[in-house]
């Protein structure tokens, strides 16, 4: 069985959604792109057991292994691959969770 690698970015650095799109990744163990993106790579060609390589802010920082082929759910955010869970190889920033902030940085 042959396996490929993919990239997957989690959009455009500092455009008001990449960080809420990081969270909905990880909190849901998924690689989401919005139906709306004008780049959309080789998403159509994932398959269960491809290795998905996560990228934020220019940087690649953990890496997944699918569970699913493309799945597209309701509207917006709807583009959906599911992943066994995400390996964080590095991370620093802040975000909420549950109403609580919570500094992450992994390596």
């Amino acid at each position: 069985m042959s396996r490929n690698y993919y990239i997957c970015s989690i959009g455009q650095p500092n455009q008001g959604y990449d960080d809420e799109n990081l969270r909905r990744c990880i909190i849901n163990n998924c690689f989401v792109l919005h139906e709306n993106a004008k780049q959309k790579g080789c998403i159509h060609e994932i398959k269960p057991d491809d290795i998905l390589i996560l990228k934020y802010k220019h940087e690649f920082i953990g890496y997944g292994r699918s569970t699913s082929s493309l799945k597209q759910i309701g509207e917006g955010w709807s583009y959906q691959v599911d992943v066994n869970m995400w390996e964080i190889i590095f991370i620093n920033m802040e975000f909420k969770m549950h109403n609580k902030k919570v500094q992450h940085m992994m390596l």
